[in-house]
């Protein structure tokens, strides 16, 4: 009868850690959160760039600072590359599993959302730019 007692009492133990997620997993999803994060801002920062780009072509076809902020936005990419980077075991890690066995999942997915609009504010913005040029090389 004791032993019943004690695999019940060892059981009881246990269950509360069976709610909370392995903490390689927690650990994953914190790092990908906060590389998220820091990508968000750096993306916030090459979008400014490259409305600078657009306002450097529109406004007077100064190309040596076109050129500068082209290498600002290629050292931010590099930035976010080496982010990439450090985050691949993590995303290996939380992709292998459900949705539903990652909590707080809905805070990678929130930043993902907030990155996938920048990148493509960036991309409609790069594509104009690529226009605008084309169109003054064309002119010359």
């Amino acid at each position: 009868m004791n032993r019943k007692r004690t695999s019940v009492a060892q059981a009881s133990k246990r269950a509360p850690m069976a709610d909370r997620p392995p903490a390689d997993l927690t650990a994953a999803l914190d790092t990908l959160v906060d590389g998220y994060r820091t990508e968000s801002e750096l993306y916030t920062r090459v979008r400014k760039l490259t409305w600078r780009q657009r306002d450097t072509l529109r406004e007077g076809w100064d190309l040596d600072r076109f050129s500068d902020l082209l290498e600002e936005k290629e050292d931010l990419l590099r930035m976010i590359g080496q982010i990439e980077s450090v985050m691949k075991s993590a995303k290996t890690l939380i992709l292998s599993q459900e949705p539903s066995q990652v909590p707080n999942r809905w805070k990678l997915e929130t930043l993902l959302d907030r990155l996938t609009a920048l990148i493509e504010e960036i991309r409609i913005v790069e594509n104009a730019n690529a226009t605008l040029l084309d169109g003054a090389l064309a002119a010359t």
